[in-house]
C-alpha cells in the first residue's frame, strides 16, 4: 500500500504532517510497512519530523537522488 504526496509546492508541507499521521495509524493498526511516493528532501524532512516522537512507528528514506521515497514502519 502506499500513501499519497506529491509535487505540491506550498501546500505539500503542510499537508505532510497529516498525511504521515494518517499513514502511521494504518502502519499500527496492520502491522504492515507502507511507502509514500518520491518526496523532495524538504518535504520528507517534514513528514520524518512529524513522526520523529510517534511510539511504535519509525521512518527511513529509500531510493537514490533528489526524491527519494519515505517507508514508514512498524517497530516490531
Amino acid at each position: 500500500m502506499q500513501g499519497r504526496l506529491r509535487g505540491l509546492p506550498g501546500r505539500s508541507r503542510r499537508a505532510a504532517p497529516e498525511l504521515a499521521l494518517r499513514v502511521a495509524e494504518d502502519v499500527l493498526s496492520l502491522g504492515e510497512t507502507r511507502l509514500l511516493e518520491p518526496m523532495n528532501p524538504a518535504d520528507r524532512r517534514v513528514v520524518h519530523m512529524a513522526l520523529a516522537e510517534s511510539e511504535g512507528v519509525e521512518t527511513e528514506s529509500e531510493g537514490e537522488g533528489y526524491y527519494k521515497r519515505i517507508k514508514i514502519m512498524p517497530v516490531l
